[in-house]
């Protein structure tokens, strides 16, 4: 029997930033609430089963903007990192919806001007393997 291989389509129409910062995912939702003025809630974890120990990642979103969602995923936490080709960034933020590439620039440049924030970065999510792309939707 000839064997049949499925590829699956991955939404890949959002924005990616990178986050180097040494506080915790409450406390950097807190910040971007106060100086970027989103409205970060807690919502589900984000849980990856493992063998011996499942790793728990937490997630944060906003959706303030009708047009925009913003979500705030923890990269590194102490039961492991999400996305091992980022293991230099701690934390994801997610930008779904109509978002320019001049409108990432700024927001960039306003995290980069938070002192608890050692640095922010666009990542091409082109350069991501698909699978790990996945976890993000």
């Amino acid at each position: 029997m000839k064997k049949k291989v499925i590829k699956l389509q991955i939404n890949t129409e959002f924005k990616l930033i990178g986050i180097v910062s040494r506080l915790s995912a409450y406390k950097l939702s807190w910040l971007f609430n106060k100086e970027i003025n989103t409205e970060f809630k807690q919502t589900h974890d984000l849980v990856l089963k493992s063998p011996g120990k499942d790793k728990v990642f937490v997630v944060f979103e906003s959706d303030t903007n009708k047009d925009v969602t913003y979500r705030l995923i923890e990269n590194k936490n102490d039961s492991g990192t999400l996305i091992r080709q980022l293991s230099n960034v701690d934390f994801l933020l997610k930008i779904d919806g109509g978002f320019s590439d001049k409108n990432i620039e700024h927001l960039i440049k306003k995290m980069r001007s938070i002192d608890d924030i050692i640095a922010s970065l666009s990542i091409d999510i082109l350069t991501l393997k698909q699978k790990e792309i996945s976890l993000l939707n």
